[in-house]
């Protein structure tokens, strides 16, 4: 039998055939200001996902009364989340012309940040992701805290003064670093930058950007570990946008993974998960000391010798390929380890040897195939040296998101 609106409200359980309550559905007694949030919300929630729709069409997608639809677009305008689409005057309608309406993105940004052993960079991007200016710059390796601290908050000036907005217009920031980081905002440990364990980074980034954040949402900085980030950039927009069962490998000076669960990152209890490139019996410390391990930056001895093999080994060049199966054997184990713990759908391999594509791939897939189960897609990160940054974007936008949507009193 069916229940009624205010038992259902009381049980936390959907409305029945609509989606939301209009006021004159809402249970006795409901708050008129709470059910015209709700209102809003919701059709704000339409408009972020559909793209612009007319007042008819916000109706029949949300199931509010007309009269009550103006008014939830009306609040969300008020707010600047919400604008109508002008009329193209060169196109004369019958009749009355039907009102259109948008999600504004330019409503505020997000920022995107990375701080690496040679270079820091930031991407900046609308509320609807999408890229509106990007900054990179070079750091010493040996570079201290302040000076770390220093370049981020240049390159997220920077960022701004391209896209021509105030800093005060961003209303989440991402930082990506090695190490772990615990409650979203602490490095509690790592080992490849000087000055960089045991400190409040979103607070210390907080005073080098002196509070210009906006206060749209509560804590607007948040840190990340790099490699978990990357690994949500690969599920956003790069090779592994089709799964949501994947592990990130990061290969290169350091080795580490990162773990997505039904499409959510997997942390562990204290921020470690993945971290198995501490473990040398699995070879993946003998796989950063050869040559395509890329342990060199850009333009330096040891990074212009893995690009030269790579390129030789990828042509068929027999010494070459000998020594990317090498590579293959020493990395093997390690990812083996990973396919039969966590059994995901696809394991992506990140770093400068992404480039050798179905070249390693298949000399992995050999290695790995009588120690696997079930032997998942393996695939090459697509994003490059921004995969951090982006993977820093898409964590900020769900915090917006959740922000804009929830319906908290």
């Amino acid at each position: 039998m069916a229940s009624s609106p205010a038992v259902r409200c009381q049980l936390g359980l959907a409305p029945e055939r609509k989606e939301v309550w209009v006021e004159e559905d809402a249970p006795r007694g409901a708050d008129p200001a709470y059910m015209r949030q709700i209102n809003a919300t919701n059709t704000l929630r339409r408009l972020y996902r559909a793209g612009p729709m007319t007042l008819t069409q916000i109706v029949q997608a949300t199931g509010l009364a007309r009269k009550t639809a103006e008014a939830a677009v009306e609040q969300l305008a008020a707010r600047n989340l919400v604008a109508e689409v002008p009329r193209d005057d060169d196109v004369r309608p019958v009749g009355r012309p039907a009102r259109t309406f948008r999600f504004c993105p330019e409503a505020g940004y997000v920022l995107g940040l990375q701080v690496g052993g040679h270079r820091v960079s930031a991407i900046l991007a609308d509320l609807h992701g999408t890229t509106q200016a990007k900054s990179a710059a070079a750091v010493d390796r040996d570079a201290g805290r302040r000076e770390r601290l220093r370049a981020i908050g240049a390159a997220a000036r920077e960022c701004a003064a391209q896209a021509g907005i105030d800093l005060a217009k961003v209303w989440a920031a991402t930082v990506g670093t090695p190490g772990l980081v615990e409650r979203g905002s602490h490095v509690s440990l790592c080992h490849v930058l000087p000055e960089w364990s045991d400190f409040p980074l979103a607070d210390e980034l907080a005073d080098t950007l002196g509070d210009a954040l906006a206060d749209r949402i509560p804590a607007p900085i948040t840190v990340e570990n790099d490699t978990n980030l990357s690994a949500v950039a690969e599920h956003w927009r790069g090779a592994a946008t089709d799964v949501d069962h994947v592990v990130w490998v990061l290969t290169g000076r350091r080795y580490s993974a990162a773990i997505l669960i039904d499409g959510s990152l997997y942390r562990g209890a204290d921020g470690a998960a993945g971290e198995i490139g501490w473990l040398p019996e699995l070879g993946w410390t003998k796989a950063s000391e050869q040559t395509l391990s890329f342990t060199g930056a850009g333009g330096t001895p040891a990074g212009d010798s893995a690009v030269s093999m790579l390129s030789r080994a990828v042509a068929g060049d027999d010494d070459a390929r000998r020594e990317m199966d090498a590579f293959a054997a020493a990395l093997a184990p390690g990812l083996t380890a990973l396919v039969l713990a966590l059994n995901p759908r696809c394991l992506v391999i990140g770093g400068g040897i992404a480039a050798a594509g179905e070249t390693l791939t298949d000399l992995l897939a050999e290695h790995m195939r009588p120690h696997c189960l079930r032997l998942p897609e393996l695939r090459m990160s697509t994003l490059g040296d921004e995969s951090v940054a982006l993977g820093a974007v898409r964590l900020g936008l769900d915090r917006v998101e959740h922000s804009l949507f929830s319906l908290a009193r």
